[in-house]
């Protein structure tokens, strides 16, 4: 059967367009986009459960968490653009999934939506309140210095990670241009 429901015929090869492999957006590639929405939401939502640091106390209860990193208060001040952006990236995995190639259009639509995550990524790491007290006050006691030191390795975190997805969100969009460029 073909698309419009007719019987197939050996003709109808030479209608049919191949699209170059580079070109191609797999169903590998979709699948993973909907697992990394999935996964970021979660750890988003219960960060102050997940993210922190891990001790094995005597209880014998395996690890537990003593200070978390992040302040899910300070987190949960974004949700309405964070579920916003949550539908936006599936929304925008499923038309590439519909499209199964690169275009103008999906490569414009994905630097659009790097640099709304990016930006939002941005404000949300510069928020002074974000890291936990309990945190800061841990590290200081662990490693024995004050917790202007701590902040101060800290804010240096924030630096790195702040210019890693920068240069990650040029090189997708860029990606993202040059697969929807190709012809042949």
């Amino acid at each position: 059967m073909t698309i419009t429901g007719e019987k197939w015929k050996p003709e109808d090869l030479k209608n049919r367009i191949i699209v170059p492999k580079k070109k191609r957006i797999s169903k590998g590639e979709v699948f993973t986009g909907f697992i990394w929405t999935g996964i970021w939401a979660t750890i988003y939502f219960n960060a102050i459960h997940i993210i922190g640091v891990y001790e094995k106390l005597d209880n014998d209860k395996g690890l537990q968490l003593v200070a978390p990193i992040f302040q899910q208060d300070v987190l949960l001040t974004y949700w309405p653009v964070i579920i916003t952006l949550i539908l936006l990236e599936v929304a925008f995995n499923i038309y590439k999934w519909v499209c199964g190639q690169w275009t103008m259009k999906l490569a414009i639509m994905n630097s659009i939506f790097h640099l709304l995550y990016t930006t939002l990524f941005i404000i949300i790491i510069s928020n002074s309140e974000l890291i936990h007290p309990s945190f800061i006050t841990y590290m200081s006691t662990l490693m024995d210095v004050s917790t202007a030191t701590i902040n101060s390795g800290i804010t240096w975190v924030i630096v790195i990670t702040v210019a890693t997805v920068i240069i990650t969100t040029i090189v997708s969009i860029y990606e993202g241009f040059k697969k929807a460029k190709i012809t042949s």
